[in-house]
């Protein structure tokens, strides 16, 4: 008991002067504050007077590039696989008549002109599938990307052939 009152008294000491101001404190006196100035009171830049801006000459400027790649043409030619829609001619389990119908179709095909193909979305019996998918043969024509444009070709081939059907299929675009 004798060792912790002296180390007591010690440590207490220590507390009280660390609290203790290092100034003394009275408010008569005034510390004098740093007085705060703008940046423009420090800094200066003169900005220097300038001329108008020249007028760039023209002049044709000579690219690297192929004429494909600056008209945003560089895929052009390039067929894709996708899904899109086609128009079903005929279906059946009979593979006679299902031949039968793709020759009526490719002779229909061949009384249009360019125009009447370009305006149907096809380009001619090119665009005729005969696909199977047991047990139906199927004859289908076109690749389209949408619905709406299949519909065009429904209704012209609609006329001559009874049961025809925009269907999905996996279509071959030329871009």
């Amino acid at each position: 008991m004798n060792r912790t009152v002296p180390i007591l008294f010690l440590l207490s000491a220590l507390w009280v002067s660390a609290c203790a101001p290092t100034r003394p404190t009275s408010t008569d006196t005034v510390d004098p504050v740093a007085t705060v100035r703008p940046w423009s009171d420090v800094e200066t830049w003169d900005v220097p007077p300038m001329d108008e801006m020249p007028v760039p000459a023209e002049r044709d400027v000579d690219h690297a590039v192929p004429d494909s790649l600056m008209r945003s043409l560089a895929d052009r030619g390039i067929a894709v696989e996708r899904a899109g829609f086609r128009v079903q001619v005929f279906s059946s389990i009979n593979r006679r008549e299902t031949v039968e119908t793709e020759e009526r179709l490719l002779t229909w095909l061949e009384t249009l002109s360019q125009e009447d193909l370009r305006r149907l979305g096809i380009r001619g019996a090119e665009d005729v599938y005969n696909v199977f998918a047991s047990p139906y043969y199927r004859v289908r024509i076109g690749n389209f990307t949408t619905r709406n444009r299949a519909m065009a070709l429904h209704d012209a081939l609609s006329r001559t052939f009874p049961n025809v059907l925009v269907v999905p299929d996996r279509v071959r675009i030329v871009r």
